[in-house]
């Protein structure tokens, strides 16, 4: 009982421990892709608002004649 005991101990902490690594690992991924989407927002923003600025540069330009 005793040997059987150790074994399934020696064989647990192992897997404990790679659980515990792979939770850590994806709770790094998780805030990363937390940083990425939140610098996707701000590029659509800064996007936004490229494009008024463009367009109102455009609309300033003289027409020019034909």
């Amino acid at each position: 009982m005793t040997a059987e005991l150790g074994t399934i101990l020696g064989l647990s902490i192992p897997v404990v421990l790679s659980v515990v690594g792979v939770a850590w690992r994806l709770g790094r991924v998780e805030g990363r892709l937390t940083g990425v989407e939140r610098s996707v927002e701000r590029l659509h923003a800064d996007m936004d608002r490229l494009r008024e600025d463009v367009k109102t540069i455009l609309l300033r330009l003289p027409a020019k004649p034909e």
